[in-house]
């Protein structure tokens, strides 16, 4: 699809600086409606043209019609938790800041200046109050945090939380949101942003999450606060119909598996999402789902796709230490765990990227990660929130 230009038509409708150039003979008008599209048809056939991003509707950024920019959360100040109030026909843009890689900021910022409001860490962040947006959106889902190293890694996770819990909400919604399109890939510069991958090609938690919520296969669950139930569902992209195995487990912050459901030789429906159960929380035998976790399975052809679904935020939460571990199997490292951990953070000193990072362990799996890498250090969410910080080899 070829597109005519990235906002300038919203900013025509709705922006004070541009709103008088809504005349069909302002030039921009004159490029994107008339000589762009004749261009691309001359040119490229076989490729759509669309005038702008966003546009459709009414208004050229609406939610009934044509693609939609979500900016009220994070640029608005407001959490990512509205996301669940948004429900456009496709959302082509939206986005939540966090801080490159540790070693891509050293190449940047002297150790002296790596704190959070120091005027050369602020200068590698162009967004207006970027690092307060940071900090305020850590707070409000981890906790107050003053330091910066810890501030580097949740705000890693802390952008990944953001972005899957609104992909989530709308892939659960397939067809009413048709896709799904968030900003951005990388950087043209070592800097804070909105990237996934960063200047040096150092992947960030919302890459090894985007794997995961992009999967063809997505177990999901939605809390529904109306009638006190946990709708989980699988949403299927394949073009046909999949029969899978499916496991559901609530473990509680001290590693007890307080409930458990198995199903087996379920359908679910091809380009489709399907409830696979609506589980009432009497069911649960638990006064409180606070410090909880709920643990999704699904194995469809001989692969297992797994997710989570969390009833509180984390800084709510009474964390335990999940006394993770490892063990290397050739060019894999298997981690167990007693209790569950979050983030599972493994910091490689050589160039390596792992298959798997900054995931979620619940001590009923085992996790196996390939990576070459044998410099490595291990933390979750846990040591990270309680300034354990243990030596390298041990967990």
């Amino acid at each position: 699809m070829w597109c005519g230009n990235n906002e300038n038509n919203w900013g025509f409708d709705e922006w004070p600086m541009m709103a008088h150039k809504v005349d069909d003979e302002y030039l921009g008008n004159k490029l994107y409606l008339h000589d762009f599209p004749m261009i691309c048809a001359q040119e490229d056939p076989s490729r759509p043209y669309w005038p702008s991003s966003p546009y459709g509707g009414d208004k050229a950024n609406s939610a009934s019609s044509g693609d939609y920019h979500i900016w009220n959360v994070w640029s608005g100040w407001a959490d990512y938790k509205d996301y669940a109030k948004e429900n456009g026909r496709f959302i082509s843009e939206f986005g939540f800041q966090s801080a490159p890689a540790p070693k891509t900021i050293d190449f940047f910022a002297k150790k002296e200046e790596q704190e959070i409001f120091d005027p050369v860490i602020l200068n590698h962040n162009k967004q207006v109050e970027g690092q307060g947006k940071i900090l305020r959106f850590i707070n409000s889902h981890f906790g107050l945090v003053t330091d910066f190293d810890t501030f580097v890694y949740l705000s890693q996770l802390n952008q990944a939380e953001a972005i899957k819990f609104g992909v989530e909400h709308w892939r659960a919604r397939k067809y009413k949101t048709a896709g799904t399109l968030y900003w951005q890939y990388n950087d043209s510069w070592p800097v804070f942003s909105w990237s996934c991958v960063d200047y040096f090609k150092s992947p960030k938690a919302l890459y090894y999450y985007t794997k995961k919520f992009y999967a063809d296969i997505l177990p999901v669950a939605h809390y529904e606060s109306s009638d006190q139930t946990i709708r989980v569902m699988v949403v299927n992209d394949q073009y046909e119909d999949k029969i899978v195995n499916a496991s559901l487990a609530i473990w509680d912050t001290e590693g007890k598996r307080i409930w458990e459901k198995k199903y087996e030789g379920i359908r679910i429906l091809k380009d489709f999402v399907s409830t696979i159960d609506i589980v009432n929380i009497d069911e649960i035998p638990v006064k409180t789902l606070s410090d909880t976790v709920m643990h999704i399975s699904v194995r469809c052809d001989e692969q297992e796709y797994e997710n989570y679904f969390l009833f509180n935020d984390f800084r709510n939460m009474h964390l335990v230490d999940p006394e993770l571990s490892y063990v290397r199997e050739g060019d894999d490292l298997v981690f167990r765990c007693k209790r569950p951990a979050f983030g599972v953070h493994i910091a490689i000193e050589e160039e390596c990227v792992p298959s798997d990072n900054f995931f979620t362990l619940v001590p009923s799996v085992n996790k196996r990660v390939r990576c070459l890498s044998s410099k490595i250090k291990v933390k979750s969410l846990y040591n990270y929130l309680n300034k354990n910080f243990k030596k390298e080899g041990t967990l």
